[in-house]
């Protein structure tokens, strides 16, 4: 699977805030057979631990499997109140959605919006209704489409500076 990388390319960012936005219905999906998991990250890596104490154990990984195969054909993540999104408490704190990734063969079956609308859906349901937020390369096309199918919003665009990241409005303005 190819993954999200926030290092890379200029990078468009999202919002969904569940007090003032709503849900569209539930996006299509053009598979059969499939079950939605969410449980806590693996800690596999020095990054992961890293995202896990930054959330306070509030970093989960949710995955759309085959029921038969039991194979992951894409996946999603949610953290909460990690340090070096200093933007999102400016914007009074929310969710981060990603990394996120599906397999090349099951792209275009609708998969990333239905995995996107079912966490957006979710969070929406808690008693603090906190923003969403979410990422995307600028010229990954089809993934954007699959974030505003779900309602998300264009707020500005990533930049890091040192080692937080900051928003910019569309004109370069930090935020």
């Amino acid at each position: 699977m190819k993954r999200s990388n926030i290092h890379g390319t200029p990078e468009y960012v999202y919002v969904f805030d569940p007090k003032t936005d709503s849900l569209p219905p539930q996006p299509k999906v053009k598979r059969e057979n499939i079950c939605i998991r969410k449980y806590r990250a693996p800690l596999r890596s020095l990054n992961n631990a890293y995202w896990h104490i930054g959330s306070f154990g509030r970093y989960f990984k949710w995955s759309i499997y085959d029921k038969t195969t039991k194979q992951e054909l894409t996946y999603d993540h949610t953290s909460y109140g990690l340090p070096h999104f200093q933007f999102i408490r400016k914007l009074g704190g929310g969710y981060v959605v990603g990394p996120s990734a599906t397999l090349p063969s099951e792209r275009g079956q609708g998969l990333h919006s239905y995995i996107l609308w079912s966490i957006v859906s979710f969070l929406s349901r808690e008693k603090k209704k906190k923003k969403i937020f979410v990422w995307v390369a600028m010229d990954n096309i089809a993934s954007i489409k699959g974030i505003e199918k779900v309602g998300f919003r264009r707020v500005g665009y990533l930049i890091k500076i040192e080692h937080v990241y900051r928003l910019c409005d569309e004109h370069g303005k930090l935020l």
